[in-house]
């Protein structure tokens, strides 16, 4: 693709352009290294301050990494498929991460990062159906796939529900969190999610090694027994170009 310097789209635009096209038709895949800036002065006949722009802006859409020292890479986007069905009776008995993670052909891997007796805010008071100030176990967990951390974990329990219970210790629950609960005869019944958007805090993006302009998914779910009691309070931060949601949706 031929740049046009008489255009009125700045030429650092329309390098950025052809470079993102490449990457969207496959002439570039995923790991692979891009044409050195000296090599791409050259094809395209621009500056350096222009191939360096170009860059910048594909940076900032999460297309491209630097490593120092190394080069410039089509970024690579693994991704963890999370169905709507995921926590439903035919969930698998090693969780709904690991099982994302294998259908996306990665190790999938679940590390208890805390185990808390806390306080309840106003929020997570009225999702608990508590009283504010009530006591709630807190249970924090990292998923990573093939090594890189790319959900964080915050899960709340009414105190007089689990405490002195396994949900109160810091091991991970065989069959997962509800199976634990059934266990407990807290059977979940049904669970209510809000999923949003926004950017990701300072350490979420240190945490998760986010590329500049990747904003995080915000998945609030609340899940209830059949008669109505909620159980659990959890709200998962993951990396918006690593995690897909997926749901199956009846239309009558």
């Amino acid at each position: 693709m031929a740049l046009d310097p008489q255009s009125s789209r700045p030429l650092y635009t329309q390098l950025a352009d052809a470079l993102r096209s490449a990457i969207q038709r496959g002439e570039l895949q995923p790991g692979q290294r891009l044409p050195s800036e000296r090599e791409l002065e050259e094809t395209y006949s621009v500056s350096r301050a222009t191939v360096k722009l170009a860059l910048s802006a594909l940076k900032a859409e999460a297309l491209i990494v630097s490593g120092h020292g190394r080069g410039t890479f089509v970024r690579i986007k693994p991704a963890v498929r999370l169905e709507s069905h995921r926590y439903g009776e035919d969930r698998p008995r090693f969780g709904p991460f690991k099982a994302g993670a294998d259908r996306a052909g990665m190790r999938g891997e679940v590390r208890l990062t805390a185990v808390e007796r806390q306080s309840a805010d106003a929020d997570l008071a009225y999702r608990l159906g508590i009283e504010e100030g009530a006591a709630v176990i807190m249970r924090s967990r990292h998923m990573l796939a093939d090594g890189r951390l790319l959900q964080l974990f915050d899960a709340f329990y009414p105190a007089d529900l689990v405490e002195g219970t396994e949900l109160e210790t810091p091991q991970l629950a065989a069959g997962g969190i509800y199976g634990a609960l059934t266990r407990l005869g807290f059977t979940p019944e049904r669970a209510h999610e809000e999923v949003s958007a926004r950017a990701a805090t300072v350490d979420e993006a240190r945490l998760l090694n986010l590329a500049p302009g990747v904003p995080v998914l915000v998945i609030s779910r609340t899940t209830y027994d059949a008669s109505g009691r909620a159980l659990e309070a959890s709200d998962l931060i993951a990396s918006a170009d690593a995690n897909v949601l997926i749901y199956d949706l009846p239309l009558r």
